[in-house]
């Protein structure tokens, strides 16, 4: 008889996974002081998520820029393309600063010990700064073959960037989604600009769910017909195989096109013709 794989069994990974980071959350919460309890929960998150990263995907933190000037300001988490970042790489150096130009990231995480509805606005709005920033400094595929991309709604010759929130605890779920509903409301904010995923270890998450309101389907990132925004309850180890599931799910399918490095280098002299 062959032998079959039983896959539930590898819901236990999480769950150790998971036992973990709740262990961190306490021993920090009562014996360092704030700057360096956020670092270290940081860094233990960045760990779960570096596991099962695609190759070709990097991580780090810094700045996000993009070739007309505009910045994202400090960034918890990064996931960029490792391959084409190579090309940038001098910058980095030369500047002394962790910097990324836009075209080149995937995603955006930003990692929070409690989550406030206070809190969830300001992320919210880096979220929504991020994600404005233009992805124009890369060469397009030409010819018979064009890869494109379908998201929120939108063909995109690369892909957007994905943005996460990625929190211990927080405040009550049901009061962070109104919370979050009231923002988008005020500011008319297109689909591409929400947040994607919101990930609370000990409560749950909130994603989105298609507009009927049974839990028929959940979507990340949000859909035209399936954006309106719900509260889950979960398990710590739920929370992080969703977040796993959905994230890996897009990772595995996008590759950003090589950068243009010349959009980034507007204004430079490489000399002048002698006579």
């Amino acid at each position: 008889m062959p032998h079959k794989m039983n896959f539930e069994n590898l819901m236990e990974v999480f769950k150790i996974v998971a036992m973990d980071l709740e262990k961190v959350y306490e021993i920090t919460r009562k014996s360092m002081p704030e700057g360096v309890r956020g670092r270290i929960r940081e860094r233990l998150a960045s760990r779960f998520f570096r596991s099962w990263l695609p190759l070709w995907c990097g991580m780090g933190m810094g700045e996000i820029i993009a070739s007309n000037g505009e910045s994202s300001g400090e960034v918890d988490i990064i996931i960029y393309d490792r391959e084409f970042y190579h090309i940038f790489q001098p910058f980095t150096l030369w500047l002394g600063r962790h910097i990324y130009p836009v075209e080149l990231v995937y995603a955006v995480i930003e990692v929070e010990t409690y989550l406030s509805r206070e809190r969830l606005k300001e992320l919210a709005e880096k979220v929504l700064k991020v994600k404005k920033l233009p992805k124009t400094a890369y060469y397009k595929d030409v010819g018979a073959i064009v890869h494109t991309y379908e998201l929120y709604g939108h063909e995109w010759d690369i892909p957007p960037t994905l943005g996460i929130i990625f929190a211990y605890d927080s405040s009550n779920l049901p009061d962070l989604k109104d919370t979050l509903i009231k923002y988008y409301d005020s500011i008319k904010a297109e689909l591409h600009h929400y947040v994607d995923l919101i990930c609370v270890l000990k409560k749950g998450y909130l994603a989105y769910i298609e507009s009927n309101g049974e839990l028929k389907r959940v979507c990340m990132p949000p859909e035209p017909n399936c954006n309106t925004i719900a509260a889950i309850e979960a398990e710590p180890y739920e929370v992080l195989a969703f977040l796993y599931i959905t994230l890996s799910r897009i990772l595995a399918q996008v590759r950003t096109k090589p950068i243009r490095i010349l959009d980034y280098t507007k204004g430079w002299s490489y000399g002048h013709i002698m006579k």
